[in-house]
């Protein structure tokens, strides 16, 4: 019998929703470009989808550059609590190699230790990240389960 650990969370803070909305957006194109799109096809469909929904193609491609950056890319915090808030199946996850099972949980149990502190956010600019956030939203609308993103 499977054994869940069952964590419950703060609401987090606006700082932290816009990391974890940051790292959606990083997980949704990172799992289009693995299924074997070439970048030039994802930014494409990313304009295409930013069009459709009145949205600024300019800041997708802008936060599209700065979320790929080595640098800027998702930590394990990062990763555990966007897959913990955005209810994304963390076993899908780990079989794309994002976090393991084990790391999700270490990595949660720490956040409250540390008495859940603010996520670092990477756009900086509010235009740029309320489209982000608009263009997740409207993504997981048209693709309710989005979790066939992440293979099985």
């Amino acid at each position: 019998m499977a054994f869940e650990k069952k964590i419950t969370l703060k609401e987090p803070t606006a700082q932290t929703l816009q990391r974890i909305e940051e790292v959606h957006f990083y997980l949704i194109v990172d799992a289009l470009l693995k299924s074997g799109n070439f970048e030039s096809s994802v930014l494409s469909m990313l304009e295409n989808i930013s069009d459709m929904f009145k949205i600024n193609p300019a800041y997708i491609q802008h936060a599209f550059e700065q979320l790929f950056r080595s640098y800027n890319r998702p930590d394990f915090f990062d990763l555990a609590l966007t897959v913990y808030y955005k209810n994304i199946s963390i076993r899908r996850i780990d079989k794309q190699k994002y976090i393991s099972l084990k790391t999700y949980y270490t990595k949660l149990n720490e956040y409250i230790k540390l008495e859940q502190p603010n996520l670092t956010t990477v756009l900086k600019d509010t235009e740029i990240a309320m489209s982000v956030q608009h263009f997740n939203q409207q993504f997981t609308r048209l693709f309710k389960d989005y979790n066939f993103l992440f293979k099985e």
